[in-house]
């Protein structure tokens, strides 16, 4: 006796469309594969979410390192420029000198990250899994060229956005009290 019948699709997304037209012109229940599997697919669509929310607090991090590291460069010249202002250096141009400098440290600072996220990858890629409770034996990273160029393009994005506000707040501060700061 025959108690289930299963159909192989050249266009596997094509099954809910499927099923509902033979179910309409045979007496038999169809079911497409995303009916079958629905909590399997909600759990995949959940885990996606916490991977963007993951991917979210690591950026935000990411930026306040940043903004960090710019705002003590600025703390640690004060005294150059309260010299600078003093001597008669625009706010709007305190404001490039530090715009400028997180543009020119933004660069070399994607490419060395990138270049230890490789390392990484490839050392985790080393690692060995057990077989009976995984698919593969090694742990897998997908490293591909597009996954670098978007996270080099948000590195330096953040790098400009973090190194805005400390650049407005050396603009801001007033000369006398910067030079007499130490």
């Amino acid at each position: 006796m025959v108690s289930e019948v299963g159909v192989r699709l050249t266009d596997i997304y094509a099954a809910p469309a499927i099923a509902a037209d033979l179910n309409l012109e045979t007496r038999y229940k169809a079911q497409s594969w995303q009916e079958r599997s629905r909590d399997i697919l909600e759990q995949l669509d959940t885990q996606q979410v916490y991977s963007y929310l993951f991917y979210l607090l690591i950026f935000i991090i990411s930026g306040f390192g940043i903004a960090n590291t710019m705002i003590m460069i600025i703390s640690r010249r004060t005294k150059e420029i309260g010299i600078l202002m003093a001597m008669g250096t625009t706010r709007g141009s305190i404001m490039k000198i530090f715009i400028m400098e997180s543009v020119i440290l933004g660069p070399p600072s994607a490419l060395l990250g990138g270049a230890l996220a490789y390392v990484a990858a490839k050392v985790i890629g080393t690692i060995e899994v057990p077989s009976e409770v995984y698919i593969a034996t090694h742990m897998t990273v997908a490293l591909d060229l597009e996954t670098f160029a978007y996270v080099t393009l948000f590195a330096l994005l953040v790098n400009l956005v973090a190194g805005i506000y400390p650049a407005y707040k050396a603009s801001n501060l007033d000369p006398v009290e910067a030079i007499a700061s130490e």
